[in-house]
């Protein structure tokens, strides 16, 4: 990720997942809404968001590393019913070492 900020497209009730290659984990994370439910997995390198957001809003995450890298993602709620090419869930993150 070039860019601090990215944008996920992602049905309603569907999960996104962002990984982190590199020496880096993501440690913690920052919501402002209840309409996620955000997993930080046990080896820090994987984030799993499952969306229930209704459809056509918008909402943002904020992830943090150990090596204090971090990225805001705005997750968009889109209609289960959308085409396969407007979805969007996995994003990967190359992180050098601290």
């Amino acid at each position: 990720v070039q860019e601090s900020v990215v944008n996920m497209y992602l049905p309603d009730d569907g999960v996104a997942v962002i990984d982190l290659i590199g020496q880096d984990r993501f440690v913690s994370y920052t919501i402002n809404t209840i309409h996620f439910e955000v997993f930080i997995k046990s080896s820090g390198k994987t984030v799993a968001i499952k969306n229930n957001l209704p459809d056509g809003s918008t909402q943002s995450l904020a992830l943090e590393t150990l090596c204090g890298r971090s990225v805001s993602v705005n997750i968009i709620s889109i209609s289960s019913k959308a085409t396969p090419d407007m979805i969007k869930p996995k994003l990967l993150i190359s992180a050098p070492s601290c």
